[in-house]
C-alpha cells in the first residue's frame, strides 16, 4: 500500500461525491461529456386537450389563455387542481387575449387584449376590468403591492406611454377597485415600450423600448405617503443604447437573479440585425455586449415574437421548430432539440418563471418544459477553461467539478511562482499529498510546503485519525529543521532581526500545532525527532503537552538537573517514574523529595524500601538529618501505616544507626509497647547484627523470654538490667528464683568483690543465705564470708524474737475472746407479752423487730424512720436510739417531748 493511498479516508461525504460524479470528469478534448445532460425538453402530460393562445408562469403558477376565452390555472406543486376562469365577455368583446401577467407571488393575474380591454383577477379569481386603462394594449407590467390593501401597477402601453395604476383591493368594495391612474412617461412616435425591469438596488427602472433602452433614477428617496413608481420618473433619464433606423428590436429578457458573484445579471435584446447582453448590475456603465447574426445564423429567422429567454448562463431561442440553447460565456452551442409539432401546430414562444427558474416552451397544442440540470457546473468548467478561475471557484457546486477547478488553478500559479497561493488551493483538493509535497521539495520550497500541510491538515475530518498523525510528524520535522536552519543564520550573523521574527513564528507554529493536535502525534516519534535535532526546547513542549511528566522527570534525571526533577515531580508523576528515580533524588537531593513524597499520601511506600535502604546505606548523616527516618516516621506516625515492612524498614534503620547511639532504637521500641508492628524475630537478629544488646533484651522481655534476656544481658555484663529482667516475673517465684541463681552464677563466676556481690545478691528476696553458699565455687574462703554469715545469725535472731513477742499477743487476745464468749452465753432479756415498741407504742410482736442489751425495743421499720437519709441500715441498727452515744448526742438539738 503506497503513501497515497493513505491519504483517502473511504468514510469522507466528500470522498463518496466524487465518485457519485466520477462519470462527469472534464477534459479539453471532450467537453460534451460534462455538458451532456444540462438540458432537456420534456412535454406535459396535459388532462385533456387545449388550444393555447398565450401563457405565462410565476412562483409555480402556471396560467394559460385559451382560445376557448377562459383561463386555465395550474399549479405545478399540485398540478391534478386545474381552475377554470371565464373571462368576462367585456374584455372580450372586441379583441382577442394579447398577453398575460402575473405578480410575483402568482395570485393576480393581469389580462390585456388586442382591443385594449384590460381585466384583473384577484386571489379568489374574481375578475374585475379596468376601465381606465380601456384603448391600452398592455406590453408590460411591474407590481408593487405594499403589504395592504394598495397595489401598484406600472404599465408599458403598446401605444407609447408608461402609466401608474393605483388599485384599492378592499373585499367589501371590489366593483369600483381603480383608485387612479398617471401617465408617468410618453414616447416619440413610432416608438413603443416592450419591457420594464425594476433594479432592488436603487428602486431604478430600465424600460425596453423598439429603439432604445433607458434607465429612469429617482434623484431623492421616496417619501412614506408617495407612490412607488412615481419618484423614479420624476428623476432623470438616461440612454444606455440606442438603435439605427434600420435596426428595431423584437424581442426582449433577462436572466434570474444572481445566486453568487459569477453568476451575470444581464439583459438580452434581440433586434433584426444581432443580440445584444447588457449588464444590468451595472447600470453606471454598463457592459454591453453585441453578437451578430453573422456568427450564428439560425438566429436570423424570426420565427415568433417572445422566441427567446436567458438562464443564468445560456441564451435558449427559436429556430422555426429548433430550440437551441448557446452558452453566454464561451458562444457555444449547448443543446439544440426539434419539438415535434402536428400538421396545424405552431410554436407560440418561450416563457420563464423568474422566482422558481422554471423555463416553458408552449405551443397552439401543446406545453413543453425546458429541464436545466445543474448549469452551474457547466459554467465551472468554461470558466475554468477560460481561465476565470474565481468564477469558475464561485460556480463549482459539486465537489468533483470544485476539485478540477482547484487541481487547474493551483497548477496555474504554481506556473507564475506564486507558491503560496497554489498551496493553500492544493490543500483544498484530492490531489495525493506526497505528489503536491513532492513539487515543493524539488522547487525547495520547504515554507511553502509546510503551509500546504498545515492546510491540508486542517482538511482533515476527526475520523482520518492515521492521514493526521502522519501530517502532524512531518509538520514537526519541517519546524525543527526549520529552527536549526534559523540557528545557523542566526550564528553567522546574517539578518538577525528578520532571523528572529521567522523564529518566533516558527515556534508560534510549533506551539499550535501541540496544542491543536497533541491527540494526532506519536510521542515515540516526535521525542527521536527533537532529541536527533538537538532541540531540547521543543523536546520539553511536547513531553509538556502530551503531559508526560514522567518523561520530563527522565530527561532532568538523566541530565543530573535534580531541580528541574524536583519540580517535576512536584507538578506529578506516575508511581513507576516516581519509584524509578526514588533513589537518585534521595541520593542528591533528600529533604526536597522527601517534603514532596509527604504531600503525595497515595504513595505506595513499600515499593520506595530498596530506594530508602540504598540510600541510608550511602549516606553518612546523623539520625536527626536522615531523610530515610523523616520520610518512615511521617508514613508510621502521621499516617498511620502498620504495615509490617515498612516498620521492619525503619528498626533496620534504626539499628543501623544505633552502633553509636542506641536511644532513638530503644525509644521506638518503647512507642511500639507490647504488641508492636515490626518482626520481633528480625528486630532481635538486627539487633544482635548492630550489637544493639540492650534493645535486644528489650524485645526479649516482650516476648517473655526472660531467661534469654538474662543471658544477654549478662553477656554485656550488665547485670543491673540483668536483675531488672529477673524481678519482673513476680507471680512466678520459682522463675523468678531461677533467673536470679543465673545472675549469681555469673557473678560468682568472676571471683571479683565477692562481699559486694553479696550485697547485690541480697536484693533478690528469692535467694537466701544458704542458698548462694551452695552457689559458691568451690575456691572460695568461708573467712570471706564471716561478716555475711555473722550479719544473717543476727537478722535471723531479731526475727525470731518478733515472732516471740507476736506470739504472745495473739494468745492473750484470744483467752479475752474465750471469756467474752462464756460470758454472753449466760446473758438473756425476758420480754412481756404486751411489750410495745419505744417509738410507735404498738406491740412488739406485731412486726420484725430489735432487741438491745438496754432492754429497750423498737420495730425495725421505726428505727429506720427516725433515722437520717444519709446513714446505712448497717449502722442505724448498731445502738440503740434513746440511750446510744451517738443518738445522745442528736438530742442536744431537738426539743423536750411534751410529756418529758
Amino acid at each position: 500500500m503506497s503513501l497515497a493511498e493513505d491519504w483517502i479516508d473511504p468514510n469522507s461525504s466528500e470522498d463518496s461525491d466524487i465518485q457519485e460524479d466520477a462519470e462527469l470528469e472534464y477534459t479539453a478534448d471532450n467537453p460534451e461529456k460534462e455538458q451532456r445532460g444540462v438540458f432537456s425538453l420534456e412535454k406535459v402530460q396535459l388532462q385533456f386537450p387545449v388550444s393555447i393562445r398565450c401563457l405565462a408562469v410565476e412562483n409555480n403558477i402556471l396560467v394559460m389563455a385559451l382560445t376557448s376565452d377562459k383561463l386555465m390555472i395550474v399549479d405545478l406543486e399540485r398540478p391534478e387542481d386545474i381552475i377554470d376562469i371565464e373571462l368576462p365577455k367585456k374584455v372580450l368583446a372586441l379583441g382577442l387575449t394579447y398577453k398575460i401577467f402575473l405578480d410575483p407571488s402568482g395570485h393576480y393575474i393581469f389580462v390585456t387584449t388586442t382591443a385594449g380591454d384590460n381585466c384583473l383577477f384577484t386571489p379568489s379569481h374574481q375578475g374585475r376590468v379596468l376601465t381606465k386603462l380601456k384603448g391600452h394594449t398592455v406590453e408590460a407590467v411591474q407590481w408593487n403591492l405594499n403589504g395592504g390593501n394598495i397595489l401598484e401597477l406600472l404599465i408599458a402601453s403598446k401605444s407609447g406611454v408608461l402609466l401608474e395604476l393605483v388599485l384599492t383591493l378592499d373585499s367589501a368594495n371590489l366593483k369600483r377597485i381603480e383608485k387612479s391612474i398617471n401617465t408617468l412617461y410618453s414616447f416619440p412616435f413610432m416608438e413603443s415600450p416592450m419591457g420594464i425591469l425594476k433594479n432592488i438596488q436603487d428602486d431604478s427602472m430600465t424600460i425596453v423600448t423598439n429603439k432604445r433602452i433607458l434607465r429612469f433614477e429617482p434623484k431623492t428617496s421616496r417619501g412614506k405617503d408617495q407612490l412607488y413608481f412615481s419618484p423614479a420618473f420624476q428623476g432623470s433619464m438616461k440612454e444606455i443604447l440606442s438603435f439605427s433606423e434600420e435596426e428595431t428590436a423584437q424581442c426582449f429578457s433577462y436572466s434570474p437573479f444572481p445566486k453568487n458573484l459569477a453568476e451575470p445579471y444581464t439583459l438580452a435584446l434581440k433586434t433584426s440585425k444581432r443580440i445584444i447582453y447588457l449588464d444590468i448590475m451595472n447600470p453606471v456603465n454598463p457592459d454591453i455586449q453585441d453578437y451578430e447574426f453573422n456568427e450564428s445564423p439560425k438566429l436570423s429567422v424570426p420565427t415568433v415574437e417572445m422566441n427567446m429567454i436567458l438562464t443564468s448562463f445560456h441564451l435558449a431561442f427559436l429556430d422555426l421548430d429548433t430550440l437551441y440553447i448557446v452558452n453566454r460565456v464561451n458562444g457555444k452551442e449547448s443543446y439544440q432539440q426539434r419539438v415535434n409539432l402536428s400538421p396545424h401546430e405552431e410554436i407560440l414562444g418561450l416563457c420563464c418563471d423568474h422566482e422558481k427558474n422554471t423555463y416553458w416552451l408552449y405551443t397552439t397544442d401543446s406545453l413543453h418544459e425546458l429541464v436545466v440540470n445543474n448549469e452551474t457546473r457547466e459554467a465551472s468548467l468554461v470558466f475554468l477553461e477560460k481561465g476565470d478561475f474565481e468564477k469558475a471557484l464561485e460556480c463549482a457546486n459539486t465537489a468533483k467539478v470544485r476539485n478540477t477547478v482547484l487541481v487547474g488553478y493551483a497548477e496555474f500559479l504554481m506556473e507564475h511562482e506564486e507558491y503560496e497561493r497554489a498551496a493553500t488551493l492544493y490543500a483544498e483538493t484530492l490531489k495525493s499529498v506526497e505528489e503536491v509535497a513532492l513539487k515543493f521539495i524539488e522547487l525547495n520550497q520547504k515554507d511553502v510546503l509546510r503551509l500546504y500541510l498545515w492546510k491540508k491538515l486542517r482538511s482533515y475530518k476527526s475520523t482520518m485519525k492515521i492521514q493526521k498523525s502522519l501530517l502532524v510528524n512531518w509538520l514537526l520535522e519541517l519546524m525543527l529543521a526549520k529552527l536549526n536552519s534559523l540557528d545557523e543564520k542566526e550564528r553567522l550573523e546574517l539578518f538577525p532581526e528578520n532571523v528572529m521574527q521567522q523564529r518566533q513564528q516558527v515556534q508560534r507554529e510549533f506551539s499550535t500545532l501541540l496544542n491543536q493536535y497533541k491527540d494526532e502525534i506519536n510521542r515515540e516519534a516526535a521525542y527521536n525527532l527533537a532529541n536527533n535535532y538537538g532541540k531540547e526546547e521543543q523536546l520539553l513542549q511536547i513531553a509538556t503537552v502530551m503531559k508526560d511528566q514522567s518523561y520530563i522527570m527522565h530527561y532532568w534525571v538523566q541530565r543530573e538537573n535534580y531541580e528541574k526533577a524536583l519540580e517535576t515531580l512536584n507538578e506529578g508523576v506516575s508511581q513507576e517514574t516516581l519509584i524509578q528515580h526514588a533513589t537518585a533524588l534521595l541520593t542528591h537531593r533528600p529533604n526536597e523529595t522527601v517534603s514532596i513524597w509527604e504531600r503525595q499520601t497515595d504513595l505506595d511506600v513499600h515499593a520506595l524500601i530498596p530506594s530508602l535502604l540504598s540510600y541510608n546505606q550511602r549516606s553518612h548523616v546523623p539520625v536527626e538529618e536522615n531523610a530515610a527516618i523523616r520520610y518512615l516516621r511521617y508514613v508510621t506516625g502521621v499516617l498511620g501505616c502498620v504495615d509490617p515492612s515498612i516498620h521492619n524498614t525503619l528498626f533496620c534503620i534504626y539499628a543501623c544507626h544505633s552502633s553509636s547511639n542506641e536511644s532513638y532504637l530503644m525509644n521506638y521500641i518503647e512507642q511500639q509497647g507490647n504488641h508492636p508492628l515490626y518482626d520481633m524475630d528480625l528486630g532481635i537478629r538486627l539487633c544482635l547484627q548492630f550489637n544493639c544488646r540492650r534493645s535486644a533484651v528489650k524485645i526479649l522481655v516482650l516476648m517473655k523470654l526472660y531467661s534469654q534476656g538474662v543471658e544477654l544481658a549478662l553477656e554485656a555484663d550488665d547485670c543491673e538490667l540483668a536483675a531488672t529482667i529477673a524481678n519482673i516475673p513476680e507471680e512466678d517465684v520459682v522463675l523468678k528464683k531461677t533467673l536470679w541463681q543465673t545472675i549469681a552464677k555469673y557473678m560468682f563466676s568472676k571471683k571479683s568483690g565477692i562481699k559486694e556481690t553479696l550485697r547485690f545478691l541480697e536484693n533478690s528476696e528469692v535467694l537466701q543465705l544458704p542458698e548462694l553458699i551452695r552457689l559458691l565455687p568451690e575456691d572460695i574462703k568461708l573467712d570471706d564470708l564471716s561478716d555475711n554469715v555473722c550479719d544473717e545469725l543476727d537478722h535471723c535472731m531479731k526475727r525470731i524474737e518478733q515472732l516471740d513477742f507476736e506470739i504472745g499477743q495473739a494468745s492473750e487476745v484470744a483467752h479475752e475472746i474465750q471469756t467474752n464468749a462464756e460470758n454472753m452465753r449466760n446473758r438473756y432479756i425476758v420480754l412481756e407479752p404486751n411489750e410495745s415498741c419505744w417509738h410507735c407504742n404498738q406491740p412488739l410482736f406485731s412486726e420484725p423487730f430489735v432487741l438491745f442489751p438496754c432492754q429497750h425495743a423498737f420495730h425495725r421499720s421505726c428505727m429506720l424512720e427516725k433515722t437520717y437519709k444519709l446513714a446505712s441500715e448497717k449502722n442505724i441498727l448498731k445502738e440503740c436510739q434513746l440511750c446510744g452515744p451517738s443518738y445522745a448526742v442528736r438530742l442536744i438539738n431537738e426539743p423536750f417531748s411534751t410529756d418529758f
